[in-house]
């Protein structure tokens, strides 16, 4: 089918008519919101024409360049749904003078250029060419009475025009077959054009489809009523992911039984998509909330497919006198395919064998989300020297005191300070400080210092401070938030001065936000008692060399919604 078609502005008459038309069409294409008021084009007193392209496609129309026989023509990149100038110099404007007063008539001949990288199919050049003559003539000193307009022709090739082209050449390039991109002259005003899509595109998700798929899920999925729904074609395919160390516990004493020690590890889902490595994180989202809702899976299941968390856990492994036990953890992978169907206006797009994979998600009540393998072997010398510095026959486990061996716990406390403990010397050691028995707010705990989104208990049970740690309680007198600036670790081995990237990477659904003088990062999660709780790295230093230097844990207030 040619691409070429090549419409005159004949008549005054004519043009009111045709306007009327395809105002009708361009309210129906118009999927995404105009950003500007219509503009309407014409010569500028310079002989300059300037008008309007507008884009109601799901592609950003990228400037190419342009050319006129008069000076400079020049586009803009114009995003989808928005709109902007163009311009095209002409001749020098001549005016009718003392006898004709209102009379002026230039001449026009040049060509502005967009590139459309869509959708299943090579690029698609937009080549807008303008020539001949525009008069405004009441008295007839230059043309007949009335209105003449320039004639305006559109091209759709698979190239750009080549240096030196001009109307008279012919098209610009060979003519797309089958375009995508349509276009419609004098939309919404004389001279502006309107860019459009349509035809029904059916592609495998599976192959090469450029940069165009991303620019698409973005620009129709990413919107708050996406218009792309999603079909299971597949029965679900399960698999064991690849198994990573959560956690490791050390038995110091020197003989007898093993101990049963406890291990807190975190776990984090993660889930990525067939195609988009470049889409925005919002239409992750929403797509991941697509299929969530389609498929033929359990309801408690259900959520993890449409959901990113990291979870705490804790698991026990009998470690023998002197020996290192570690935990293993393998993900369940599950992996959905079917079909995604994505709506622009009168276009569809098919996208047959769209999947989604997602890690640490049940497959039945018989299968976990996460996997737990145990390993015991004989400490290491430096094992026992970094950890079982207490004196011999007392053990060292997850759950150590603060110190050098402390272990962050994402969720749950540092070392042997843990959410929910009570205010109690015997349990948490003697601190080197009690401030007032109760503080008004978690300002007087420097929460909101730290971190202005901070969502904090109140402490109003007090304040315990020790070396490189407050610990601060709630009204009910038990341990409401945690604040560290010590040595310890996270099972994925971060902690305070860990660089922002590093913990980034530690934890995939990490949240971070960026303030005046500091940054902060946040893992979200529940405690045993399904209370929110909030853990924050805080990062301090210059851009691009910032590291943390304390790490909240706390529980949150729900009267603050976050």
């Amino acid at each position: 089918m040619s691409s070429k078609v090549r419409r005159r502005n004949r008549s005054t008459r004519a043009r009111v008519a045709m306007i009327a038309v395809v105002a009708l069409v361009f309210a129906l294409l118009q999927g995404l919101s105009d950003p500007a008021p219509a503009h309407a084009g014409d010569v500028l007193p310079s002989g300059q024409l300037q008008a309007k392209l507008y884009n109601v496609t799901p592609y950003t129309l990228t400037a190419v360049g342009g050319w006129s026989e008069y000076g400079n023509a020049t586009p803009a990149t114009v995003p989808p749904g928005g709109a902007a100038l163009y311009d095209v110099d002409g001749s020098d404007v001549l005016s009718g003078g003392t006898f004709c007063p209102d009379d002026w008539v230039n001449q026009l001949n040049g060509w502005v250029t967009w590139k459309a990288d869509v959708l299943g199919g090579p690029p698609e050049y937009l080549t807008v060419s303008v020539h001949g003559t525009r008069s405004h003539s009441d008295w007839g000193c230059w043309q007949p009475k009335g209105q003449i307009y320039p004639a305006v022709d559109v091209w759709n090739t698979t190239t750009p025009p080549p240096a030196g082209w001009t109307y008279a050449d012919g098209a610009p390039g060979p003519q797309t077959i089958d375009p995508q991109l349509t276009y419609t002259h004098n939309l919404p005003t004389v001279l502006d054009q309107t860019i459009g899509v349509t035809g029904d595109w059916t592609l495998d998700a599976r192959t090469p489809l450029g940069h165009g798929l991303d620019e698409a899920l973005d620009s129709i999925c990413g919107e708050p009523s996406p218009n792309c729904s999603f079909t299971q074609t597949e029965p679900f395919k399960w698999s064991l992911g690849t198994p990573s160390v959560a956690g490791e516990a050390l038995n110091c004493a020197a003989t007898g039984n093993p101990d049963s020690l406890s291990l807190d590890y975190t776990s984090t889902q993660s889930a990525s998509l067939t195609v988009g490595g470049s889409v925005s994180a919002d239409t992750e989202t929403t797509l991941f909330g697509v299929i969530g809702a389609k498929i033929a899976i359990k309801l408690e299941a259900q959520h993890q497919w449409t959901e990113t968390n990291s979870f705490t856990r804790t698991s026990k492994v009998d470690v023998p006198p002197q020996n290192t036990g570690l935990i293993w953890i393998a993900p369940s992978i599950g992996a959905v395919t079917g079909t995604l169907k994505l709506t622009s206006g009168p276009a569809t797009f098919t996208l047959t064998n769209f999947s989604q994979t997602r890690s640490g998600v049940a497959r039945d009540d018989a299968t976990p989300a996460y996997n737990a393998l145990t390993e015991i072997r004989p400490s290491t010398a430096a094992e026992t020297k970094a950890f079982c510095s207490a004196p011999t026959g007392t053990k060292a486990s997850g759950k150590a005191g603060v110190g050098k061996a402390a272990k962050v716990v994402p969720g749950k406390g540092v070392g042997k300070q843990m959410l929910g403990l009570p205010r109690d010397a015997k349990l948490l050691g003697q601190p080197l400080v009690k401030s007032p028995r109760s503080n008004r707010s978690a300002v007087a705990n420097d929460c909101r210092v730290l971190d202005p989104q901070c969502a904090m208990v109140a402490g109003r049970g007090g304040t315990w401070v020790y070396d490189d740690l407050a610990v601060i309680f709630g009204a009910d007198h038990r341990v409401s938030a945690l604040i560290y600036s010590g040595p310890g670790r996270t099972a994925q081995g971060v902690g305070v001065g860990s660089t922002l990237r590093a913990v980034r990477r530690a934890y995939s659904g990490i949240v971070c936000r960026s303030n005046p003088g500091a940054t902060n990062c946040t893992l979200r999660g529940k405690d045993s008692s399904h209370r929110p709780v909030q853990t924050v790295f805080h990062f301090s230093g210059t851009k691009g060399h910032l590291m943390s230097d304390k790490v909240m844990i706390y529980r949150v207030d729900s009267r603050l919604g976050r």
